[in-house]
């Protein structure tokens, strides 16, 4: 009988000296380098309020954290794929595109040619006078008539990474891994007020695009590259 007692204030001794160190754990954590006196009911008023704070804090971070598993690069790509219907761009082999590019409050008018595969033209109405930019699968070329000359002129050699990039169908977010290219999602964000995904390409040549995908619709709202 005595020994049932000892063991059971031996219990509650232990309770208790976890109970204090817990506490004092707490008090460590929560309140760096801070002295707190006067009674008990004064502390635990304070740790209180700092608790608040203190689980808060943790709500938030496992909030953000299982928000951030839940954004999940090859699904987004999916649905990505379906609302700008890539299967039925795959068997296109000739891409027509028009409208206009504002610069600085004017506006432009243009209009884009492709062919697969690797082939585009691209023109400019600048100024009553059309720029022209074109590459033909092996070598890129441009005409610029205000410098002087309406002949074709060989682009450099960076130049003609871009434009061929450019004449990429399906874009750099299409059998992007087939490409070389790495794809990353850098979360949700927030573009003119719309929520979006913030994805990361890394093209194998080097260059970077980052494009904002409408986190409803699953279409390109903004690209950089």
């Amino acid at each position: 009988m005595h020994d049932k007692i000892r063991e059971k204030t031996d219990r509650q001794s232990i309770i208790s000296v976890k109970s204090d160190q817990l506490r004092q754990d707490f008090t460590n954590f929560a309140l760096p380098n801070t002295n707190i006196t006067g009674n008990s009911n004064n502390l635990n008023m304070y740790l209180m309020k700092k608790s608040i704070y203190f689980f808060l804090t943790i709500a938030i971070f496992y909030s953000t954290r299982v928000n951030s598993q839940e954004l999940k690069l090859d699904d987004i790509l999916g649905k990505y794929y379906t609302t700008v219907g890539v299967d039925k761009m795959k068997e296109w082999q000739t891409v027509s595109t028009f409208g206009k590019a504002n610069f600085q409050g004017t506006d432009y008018p243009f209009h884009i040619y492709m062919k697969r595969p690797g082939k585009i033209r691209i023109e400019v109405e600048i100024q009553n006078m059309k720029m022209v930019q074109a590459f033909d699968g092996q070598v890129g070329w441009s005409v610029v008539p205000w410098s002087g000359s309406t002949a074709p002129q060989v682009m450099t050699a960076d130049e003609t990474k871009v434009i061929k990039d450019q004449a990429d169908f399906e874009g750099s977010l299409y059998n992007w891994k087939e490409k070389g290219h790495k794809a990353e999602l850098i979360g949700k964000e927030d573009v003119d007020g719309s929520p979006v995904y913030h994805i990361k390409v890394t093209k194998a040549n080097g260059d970077i695009d980052d494009l904002f995908l409408d986190a409803e619709n699953y279409v390109i709202l903004k690209g950089t590259a």
